[in-house]
């Protein structure tokens, strides 16, 4: 089975990659820049990995067309930035930079991946990652959960679309939790992100970003052994579910919260 996967310079992408490779599928991965595309190629050189790379910026319109040109079975969007801090003290062409991305890229990338598998008639699968942190209200994370919060909507909408016109393609948003690759240190160490350091928010900003960093390093996952058997598995089932939530603990927590919540 031929898998493309949209953000899998390193982390859980590169990770299911590798594994996907070694199982004898073949695998396409995409950087974010050039120097990426570089140093990412000269790693799996060294691993022995047979897997191409392309470099692809979801916000590069130019980009995104070699998503009509490749064949692909499987094409899991994978790629997102974070960006921490109060909402209402966040940069302008931070938010922007953040729906560009995380939203706007990939809708782009989803409607250009169903053309191309629905022109070559292929029972395809879409697999988009979200997040489980869209379950919690998490203070000063609220840029990034809103974010994945919409795609977990146009997922769902999506696939009822989908259903529709009988399509042979599915769609399958994936809720992660928190696992340990350094995106959400990148995310909570949010100080450039805020528009006026003289504002209250700015200065609570930097409490909040100490205890943010103590749960993360206590919840983080850093074995990627269930989340490669999970991916794995819906990629070669002819019978993807909707939505997949992992850890499965996490999910289990998101669950009990929101009971207790509402």
């Amino acid at each position: 089975m031929k898998v493309l996967i949209i953000g899998g310079t390193s982390g859980i992408g590169y990770y299911v990659g590798k594994e996907l490779s070694k199982k004898g599928h073949e695998v396409l991965i995409t950087t974010h820049t050039t120097k990426e595309k570089t140093n990412l190629e000269e790693k799996l050189k060294e691993e022995h990995l047979n897997i191409i790379v392309y470099k692809l910026d979801v916000c590069n319109k130019k980009d995104i067309d070699i998503l009509d040109q490749l064949t692909y079975d499987v094409v899991w969007l994978n790629q997102a930035i974070g960006v921490g801090g109060a909402v209402l003290s966040i940069k302008e062409e931070k938010i922007r930079e953040i729906y560009e991305t995380n939203v706007f890229g990939t809708i782009l990338c989803l409607q250009k991946a169903y053309n191309n598998m629905e022109k070559r008639n292929i029972k395809g699968k879409i697999i988009v990652t979200s997040s489980l942190i869209t379950n919690f209200d998490l203070k000063y994370l609220g840029m990034y959960s809103s974010t994945k919060a919409a795609l977990n909507q146009l997922c769902y909408t999506i696939s009822q679309e989908l259903k529709e016109i009988k399509s042979k393609i599915s769609i399958t948003i994936l809720q992660l939790g928190a696992y340990e690759t350094g995106f959400n240190q990148v995310m909570i160490n949010n100080k450039e992100t805020c528009s006026n350091e003289d504002s209250t928010f700015y200065k609570y900003n930097n409490k909040i970003t100490k205890k943010q960093k103590l749960l993360f390093s206590l919840i983080e996952k850093s074995n990627y052994n269930e989340i490669n058997r999970e991916i794995i598995k819906l990629i070669e089932t002819n019978t993807p579910k909707l939505k997949i939530r992992l850890p499965v603990s996490a999910g289990i927590i998101a669950k009990i919260y929101q009971f207790i919540k509402h």
